[in-house]
């Protein structure tokens, strides 16, 4: 049952700069892994990968893509003895793939990924107007934003 743990919320803000404030609250791409290098994901979009000594295969992977920022992080090498996860770069791909094939909604947003050894543990947030829309997922990144592109207007609503 953990692989379909999710959920799905919104925060109402007095006004789209309230919402984009709160939206960008603490995010920060790799704490303690100051080098970066571009690592290609599919052509034309390229990811600037975090590193240090200590962390030589990353700490994080970051993109951008129509408005929206990708931030992949915890176990980059992934399938490890003991870690059923993917390698960031699959996980990127997949998510990058999907998301060229399924936009996501428009405006600015963020999708964060903690690739971890019993799974990827997935998040997005997005702004609306004056809106913070939420939506997370225990297992499972390309799910995840499947789970955000099936966002639809309550209807009646402005």
């Amino acid at each position: 049952m953990a692989s379909i743990y999710g959920n799905f919320g919104a925060s109402a803000y007095p006004s789209q700069a309230a919402a984009r404030t709160s939206f960008m609250a603490g995010w920060s791409p790799a704490q303690g892994c100051a080098d970066s290098r571009s690592v290609p994901i599919d052509p034309g979009l390229t990811a600037t990968l975090f590193y240090s000594p200590a962390s030589p295969s990353g700490c994080a992977a970051v993109w951008q893509d129509r408005g929206w920022q990708f931030d992949l992080y915890g176990d980059m090498r992934g399938g490890q003895p003991g870690d059923a996860s993917p390698p960031w770069l699959e996980v990127a791909r997949s998510v990058a793939t999907h998301f060229e094939a399924n936009p996501l909604p428009s405006g600015i947003g963020l999708f964060r990924c903690d690739i971890a050894a019993d799974g990827l543990h997935s998040s997005a947030s997005w702004v609306v107007g004056s809106d913070l829309y939420h939506v997370a997922l225990y297992h499972g990144a390309v799910r995840t934003v499947e789970l955000l592109q099936a966002m639809a207007p309550y209807p009646g609503a402005s």
